[in-house]
């Protein structure tokens, strides 16, 4: 985030500016320092969508519906409702649930690995690994592996601050994918005693 845009931030507190000219954490206080200081936020992204639909004429009400849905992108109110809404899923204590799931997807993936004649980490360790636990874990349809990577990587730079408008838009054609994979039928998990990912926690009510 450069200066200017530290000075402009609504995000920015009142009052005397924390000092920024040390950029090395040693400590884990000065960690939580920064994570709390509010003047290191995003850009807010909102009014910049807006004015650029208005401005070119194209449809970005997805993006637009995407920051608002964005833990990264939301303040106050909707910020803490999502937090909540998340909070159960992903505490220590959810996430050990999955852990017979996950080691069975890091055993499977390792005799992958190994039997490669050629083997590459990411592609044959990294990559499956976690594209089968977004699919057990966050409940996502995802016939086309490859597809749904290239799409991760698409949504993924979306807080880097003022895309360009082409930019934008293989952001937004990345969401698209993601939410119809959040929203297609996923098969049921080899496990019988896994607990309900993460889209069907959601749709029943508060996550346990």
């Amino acid at each position: 985030m450069t200066a200017a845009s530290l000075e402009h931030s609504p995000q920015a507190p009142a009052g005397p500016r924390p000092d920024r000219t040390r950029f090395v954490v040693e400590t884990a206080d000065e960690a939580i320092a920064v994570f709390r200081d509010r003047a290191w936020g995003v850009t807010a992204v909102l009014p910049y969508l807006q004015k650029l639909q208005a401005e070119t004429g194209e449809d970005l009400s997805l993006l637009t519906d995407a920051a608002r849905a964005s833990l990264i992108y939301q303040t106050d109110a909707d910020h803490l409702m999502t937090r909540r809404a998340l909070a159960a899923f992903l505490s220590p204590v959810g996430v050990e649930r999955w852990t017979p799931i996950i080691d069975s997807h890091i055993r499977s993936v390792l005799d992958r690995l190994a039997a490669h004649p050629a083997p590459d980490l990411v592609r044959d360790f990294s990559d499956p690994l976690f594209v089968a636990c977004m699919r057990d874990v966050f409940g996502l349809a995802i016939p086309d592996e490859a597809a749904f990577l290239r799409h991760i990587y698409q949504a993924r730079v979306f807080t880097e601050p003022l895309l360009r408008l082409r930019d934008l838009l293989a952001v937004q054609d990345g969401y698209r994918h993601l939410i119809a994979a959040a929203a297609g039928p996923v098969a049921a998990s080899a496990d019988p005693d896994a607990p309900p990912p993460l889209i069907r926690a959601l749709a029943a009510g508060p996550c346990r």
